[in-house]
């Protein structure tokens, strides 16, 4: 997940957070936005130039330079009316395309423990989108 997706996702305080020091070693997410309008090598040219410079500069003030569209680790553990909630919260059309991944994977990850419970869960798949209510 991005940083930026967790910096949604962690306000849901029903569930236990755990995360990784911010680094870039991930790698980061491109917005399928930046591949359609041509501008993925801009993003990958400026990703470039934030790890050398990250690289330069000691922890933790290395973490502040790193965008948003960074990847990192988080786990998260909660109880299933957590689960219900965020999924179905987070995933809705007018959400970040970022955040609104994890929820659905989420709900997908129930759904391969326990098919019936995830089956109750509203959630609104990544892929659906609603131009006019955004």
């Amino acid at each position: 997940m991005d940083i930026g997706a967790y910096r949604d996702l962690h306000r849901h305080r029903r569930c236990h957070q755990l995360r990784q020091q911010y680094t870039n070693a991930l790698g980061y997410e491109t917005p399928e936005v930046a591949g359609k309008c041509d501008a993925a090598p801009i993003f990958e040219d400026a990703f470039a130039t934030i790890t050398s410079a990250v690289a330069e500069l000691p922890q933790p003030a290395a973490q502040y330079l790193l965008p948003f569209a960074t990847r990192s680790r988080f786990l998260f553990k909660m109880d299933y009316a957590e689960l219900e909630y965020i999924s179905r919260l987070r995933s809705g059309v007018k959400g970040h395309f970022s955040y609104r991944k994890i929820a659905w994977e989420m709900k997908l990850a129930l759904e391969r423990l326990n098919p019936y419970l995830a089956s109750m869960i509203d959630a609104t798949p990544p892929w659906v989108e609603d131009p006019l209510t955004r």
